[in-house]
């Protein structure tokens, strides 16, 4: 993928897990920490309906193009500056040329 290819700019997060005084892992909702910033570029994939109670929820499914050496892990958080943030699936590097991304961002309708 040439560099005109990626032209768009993404930023990747990645959860911290909060722990109890005894060091414990709790849930909850997690902080985040930047890992890493790339250009990229975002590919629709699918988009899916599912009706439920009270409201319809909407799933988005995409691909996202890094560099080889981007930072991103299965869970991470991506915000693609202009776009939206998503949740990122196990990278894929076909031949060691670049890096692939399968993400999801679920809304209510």
């Amino acid at each position: 993928m040439g560099p005109g290819m990626l032209n768009q700019r993404c930023t990747v997060w990645r959860a911290l897990p909060q722990k109890d005084e005894y060091n414990s892992p709790i849930n909850g909702p997690n902080d985040y920490q930047r890992v890493s910033s790339h250009p990229c570029r975002l590919s629709r994939k699918s988009i899916s309906a599912v009706r439920g109670e009270p409201q319809t929820e909407i799933a988005e499914v995409y691909m996202i193009y890094m560099p080889v050496a981007a930072e991103v892990q299965a869970g991470d958080l991506v915000k693609v500056h202009g776009a939206g943030e998503y949740r990122a699936g196990e990278p894929y590097r076909p031949n060691n040329h670049h890096t692939e991304v399968q993400i999801e961002r679920e809304a209510p309708a």
